[in-house]
């Protein structure tokens, strides 16, 4: 599946059993979470108790809230859906893989880039910098796991040209805005890696038109999971902090109780 990457000279070459082994220690250093069906972070006893709800028929912050993006619920309920059961393990495989699929394409684009060395020592420390802390915050399925190889494959490919790079890089962005909203305050990076990659000026609009079109696509699919209005208010309007906060709706703190014991948020 994966070739050798070639970059300007041959011993700057990564074979793909490299990448292979990149993908593998991704998931191999999560296997402690990945044989327990304990919960390990408090994220994942919310993103569980909205995955189930929605199993039931239930819509996500309608039914039920939390003031966090739909994309982690929504894979849960995919999950306790296939298995039948509200097991653990299968989310936090999803994010091993996630990560694993993160892993390969920052080797491989480096390795492009920047040589082989250069990439050997990004994929070490990714990969072992995001398994370098207590089990519940290394190997839980939660908000920032979900997120976080979204947004690296998003920056990764914003520095690349062409047409069809700034495009998946902004999917994947808006992606990791529906695992974690506070990637919104990456769009300034993401924008400059995308302006920067570029030489000309209307390369650069392209491609930041482009990765635009991406983002906001990834993020339009919100609506399929939960409806836009209620998805914007409780991800942005009533979470403090954000740029679209307002006094009113900073007061409700309290996240993924039933909605009928929460004020109304007209």
């Amino acid at each position: 599946m994966f070739s050798a990457v070639q970059t300007t000279t041959d011993r700057n070459a990564i074979a793909g059993r490299e990448l292979w082994l990149f993908a593998v220690a991704s998931v191999a250093l999560r296997l402690p979470a990945l044989v327990t069906s304990r919960i390990i972070d408090p994220d994942e006893a919310a993103i569980g108790l909205l995955g189930r709800t929605m199993q039931r028929g239930g819509v996500l912050y309608t039914a039920m809230a939390d003031r966090k993006p739909p994309l982690p619920a929504q894979i849960y309920e995919w999950c306790f859906r296939l298995t039948g059961s509200p097991d653990l393990r299968l989310p936090r495989l999803v994010v091993a893989c996630l990560f694993a699929v993160s892993a390969v394409v920052l080797v491989y684009e480096l390795a492009r880039t920047h040589g082989a060395s250069t990439a050997r020592w990004a994929g070490v420390l990714y990969v072992a910098g995001a398994m370098a802390m207590a089990p519940a915050d290394g190997g839980a399925a939660n908000y920032t796991h979900f997120a976080l190889p979204f947004a690296t494959i998003s920056l990764v490919l914003s520095r690349r040209r062409g047409t069809w790079a700034p495009l998946i890089a902004g999917v994947a962005f808006g992606a990791a805005i529906l695992g974690r909203q506070t990637w919104v305050f990456a769009v300034p990076a993401a924008a400059a890696s995308v302006w920067l990659a570029h030489s000309s000026l209307a390369q650069r609009l392209r491609g930041l038109v482009l990765f635009a079109i991406g983002t906001c696509a990834a993020m339009a699919t919100a609506a399929l999971i939960a409806p836009w209005h209620e998805f914007w208010f409780w991800c942005f309007r009533s979470s403090t902090g954000f740029l679209t906060a307002d006094r009113k709706s900073t007061r409700l703190n309290s996240s993924h109780i039933p909605l009928s014991r929460m004020p109304s948020s007209a």
